[in-house]
């Protein structure tokens, strides 16, 4: 890896019975940043999701609908890391199921 890059990678795993949203079930990324700032930056969004309350079952259906709208519109216009966000949000909030994310060396 070259001088000057953090690495991490977030995996998404685990059977809940509730369907993924988009192609994520048992899914991993590969994050590549450019400081260590920028990936504490990162670090810090996914623990104010991982924070957030379990959605309802009544309400997971709107939720799914709205989710993946908002994953086709950011990987439309290319914000891998907005679109990679939504689903730790779909996979925490609604699936019940922490992520992992893991600093590469």
């Amino acid at each position: 890896m070259p001088m000057g890059r953090e690495a991490m990678a977030i995996r998404l795993g685990g059977d809940t019975g509730e369907p993924p949203l988009g192609e994520d079930a048992g899914a991993a990324w590969f994050c590549l940043f450019r400081t260590a700032d920028e990936r504490g930056r990162f670090l810090e969004r996914l623990r104010s999701i991982a924070d957030w309350p379990p959605v309802p079952s009544v309400e997971r259906g709107g939720l799914r609908r709205m989710y993946g709208e908002e994953l086709a519109r950011r990987e439309q216009a290319g914000d891998s890391v907005g679109a990679l966000l939504i689903r730790v949000r779909w996979w925490g909030e609604v699936m019940r199921r922490p992520y992992h994310a893991y600093k590469l060396q």
